[in-house]
């Protein structure tokens, strides 16, 4: 992740303005689950060191990280959706990811002006949509060295998670290893007859904290939601036409640079 706007750190970040009219919100330690939906299982109350990730939400990444970094090809697409105070759309952008072992991967929006990391098996391309920038060089050999902490912009925090997992490192980034440890504890909620396992955590520097559905039967990461306080504002993710172990088509993989585009050697 290099250069994180608002709803991210260096490297995975959401477009600014999704959160541009967000209120900060400090991600001081909570010790405490924050209050669930009525239906929701009540958190655990045991006492919380400082610094550690609770057992349950520790148990509930490492369950979905097995999960991810078994996949031999994963495909999904993101929909971010921000809503105003008005409860009205104010952008709805779309994100792709897809992974084939060894080495194949993507990731990049429906919108051309904003980042792209893209590797084919062959050449792996990174394109900045901050500076117009691009860089080419020769595929690595495994997903594992390709370096999405530091290397590729994610505008998608949900869609981040699952990469970090996909490469079996859930952790890797000091921001959402320090998210974590502050979460609360995994509370259990059901929607739309689906039962999930939240955690809330804040994941998004100066933005309220962010609650990440996982899948209560399969552990996948469903949607992650941070919606203000008292008012309509929010910003919601969900992952939805995923494929797993499944093939896919070689153009997932294609990425032309815009035109104005520079090249960086």
């Amino acid at each position: 992740m290099r250069q994180l706007s608002p709803l991210c750190r260096n490297g995975y970040k959401i477009p600014l303005v999704l959160f541009s009219t967000l209120l900060a919100v400090p991600a001081s330690a909570q010790q405490n689950a924050p209050a669930g939906p009525a239906n929701a299982a009540p958190a655990s109350t045991s006492a919380h060191v400082s610094g550690t990730i609770r057992p349950s939400v520790m148990k509930l990444l490492n369950e979905a990280t097995s999960v991810y970094s078994k996949m031999t090809s994963y495909q999904h697409t993101a929909e971010v959706i921000q809503r105003n105070a008005q409860n009205a759309i104010e952008s709805d952008h779309a994100y792709t990811l897809a992974i084939v072992r060894p080495n194949k991967f993507v990731y990049k929006s429906d919108d051309a002006s904003q980042g792209a990391a893209v590797c084919d098996g062959s050449y792996y391309v990174n394109y900045s949509g901050t500076d117009h920038t691009y860089t080419r060089s020769a595929a690595p050999a495994s997903l594992d060295e390709i370096d999405i902490v530091n290397g590729v912009n994610f505008d998608a925090i949900g869609t981040y998670l699952v990469a970090l997992m996909i490469q079996n490192r859930p952790l890797a980034d000091p921001q959402i290893r320090s998210a974590f440890e502050h979460a609360g504890g995994v509370v259990t909620e059901t929607d739309n007859g689906v039962q999930y396992e939240t955690v809330t955590a804040p994941l998004v520097p100066d933005a309220p904290p962010a609650i990440i559905y996982f899948n209560a039967k399969t552990h996948l990461i469903h949607k992650v939601v941070i919606r203000e306080t008292n008012v309509k504002e929010s910003t919601i993710e969900v992952l939805e036409d995923i494929h797993i172990n499944q093939p896919i088509a070689n153009t997932v993989f294609q990425f032309t640079p815009p035109k104005d585009a520079r090249w960086v050697i």
